[in-house]
């Protein structure tokens, strides 16, 4: 008897877990997807945000602006590949990457920009949208991702923590040596952006380290 129920108990459990839309799975454990919902968890999806959007558009620079409490931009530039239009949703049934569409699902608001000779603007709010979202394929020269991080999944004592983002992404950036990153910091009083690009990739930041005493003298090689 009590098998039966613990069988039920799982089976009843399964049932709910399937009823959830893909935006209600995600709000409702955003650490299964973040880690840990701070800084350092909002920079792992970023970072893995970015690299799904490096591979799909081949493109050659990324423009990140963080804009005062927790809204932000992201601009793809150069595309030389075509995209589907799904890429900020997750369609049942297919396979496809999740980590833009994490990003849409823990945002109050958000938005995707496809910029062409006929603009196409997606519209989200938690993940939802009333528009509607095939698989078309849709050849542009910037993508323009808008969001405002969602208070309730963040807390309402989330500030950008600018100086920890810039030097987690230069660092990400040694590993896409083809990519320009220009970061900007907007409040209401200044605008600051620096901006990484490390030819070299990873032979450079090498460099850097035997520069600063921390391997072989820079001096000798």
């Amino acid at each position: 008897m009590h098998n039966c129920c613990n069988e039920l108990v799982i089976a009843n459990q399964k049932n709910k877990m399937e009823e959830l839309t893909w935006q209600e799975a995600i709000r409702k454990r955003p650490g299964m997807y973040l880690g840990v919902v701070n800084h350092k968890g909002f920079v792992d999806i970023l970072k893995r945000v970015l690299s799904e959007i490096i591979l799909l558009t081949k493109s050659d620079c990324v423009n990140l602006k963080f804009i005062g409490k927790n809204e932000g931009t992201i601009k793809i530039e150069n595309i030389s590949n075509i995209v589907k239009e799904d890429i900020a949703t997750i369609r049942k049934g297919y396979a496809t990457k999740i980590d833009l569409p994490v990003l849409n699902a823990l945002s109050k608001e958000f938005q995707v920009e496809f910029k062409s000779k006929s603009n196409l603007i997606q519209k989200f709010s938690e993940g939802e949208t009333n528009h509607e979202i095939g698989e078309n394929e849709i050849e542009c020269s910037q993508i323009l991702i808008t969001y405002e991080l969602d208070d309730t999944i963040w807390g309402s004592s989330f500030v950008w923590k600018t100086n920890y983002i810039s030097y987690e992404l230069r660092e990400f950036s040694y590993l896409n040596s083809k990519v320009r990153f220009n970061i900007t910091e907007q409040t209401e009083d200044s605008s600051n952006t620096n901006s990484y690009q490390f030819k070299n990739g990873i032979a450079d930041r090498l460099e850097i380290e035997i520069f600063n005493g921390h391997g072989k003298c820079y001096f000798l090689h």
